[in-house]
């Protein structure tokens, strides 16, 4: 069976990292399980992992490097790591949570730490650019989303100057347009709800007012893995700003 591998420390932040695992778990049909490199202090670790009712290996060595190593065994599917620890630092994403979502070629759920430590993910917002990459990237989450009946918010964000033009009748030809790109990327199956959402602005902006509105409770992200001054932009936004956990899906595109 696949695991959901939650990257714990011995912070509070551990509490809504496990929650966010065993949520995750569900969606994957896979087992939740911890792991916390030792830094001296375990009893704080075991007590989390503990209360959460999820087992818990500990490890020694160069945190980064062990933690990567263990989430490239092949029966973890998908990894959960704390933003930060709390109380906040001065960085929105720590520097091994960075480091790990920028070379681990798996998806990745990063939690902010004073995210709401839910048992259940039941509404997902998932924004797409449209770009064949990214829709086979996210197609498998999607599909597991749908398996689950939760429900599904897609997010098309329109650029000012990419706004498809319409002739004569606008409303017949968004609701084709809008049938035409559910069909693209959803698959057929059975599904609790799927909309599209559509908005003019900046992408990040967007992404981050929609989820507020529709009180998403994972907000899932295609992205390329770079995180540098001029690229990745949307994910380092929704990574400083977001208060809902983000799903990492890498891809090449």
């Amino acid at each position: 069976m696949s695991s959901i591998l939650a990257a714990i420390d011995t912070s509070a932040a551990a509490g809504p990292v496990l929650a966010t695992a065993l949520a995750i778990a569900e969606l994957f049909d896979a087992r939740a399980e911890a792991i916390h490199v030792r830094d001296g202090d375990q009893e704080t670790a075991q007590a989390s992992a503990r209360r959460a009712g999820v087992p818990l290996r500990t490890a020694s060595g160069p945190p980064l490097e062990t933690l990567l190593s263990a989430a490239r065994e092949e029966e973890v599917e998908a990894v959960v790591i704390g933003a930060r620890a709390v109380p906040l630092g001065d960085r929105p994403v720590g520097a091994v949570a960075r480091a790990v979502v920028t070379s681990l070629r798996k998806p990745i759920v990063v939690v902010p730490p004073h995210a709401p430590a839910r048992a259940r993910i039941d509404r997902v917002l998932v924004p797409l650019a449209g770009t064949p990459g990214a829709r086979a990237a996210m197609i498998g989450f999607v599909e597991r989303a749908q398996a689950h009946e939760r429900e599904l918010v897609l997010l098309h964000v329109y650029g000012e100057r990419s706004i498809p033009s319409f002739t004569e009748q606008p409303a017949h030809e968004m609701e084709a347009w809008s049938e035409e790109f559910l069909a693209r990327h959803c698959p057929p199956g059975p599904a609790r709800e799927v909309r599209l959402e559509t908005r003019v602005g900046s992408v990040p902006w967007e992404i981050l007012r929609v989820s507020e509105q529709i009180e998403s409770h994972l907000l899932a992200l295609c992205w390329s893995q770079v995180l540098t001054a001029d690229r990745g932009n949307v994910v380092r936004q929704c990574l400083e700003q977001a208060t809902t956990p983000i799903l990492l899906v890498p891809y090449l595109g």
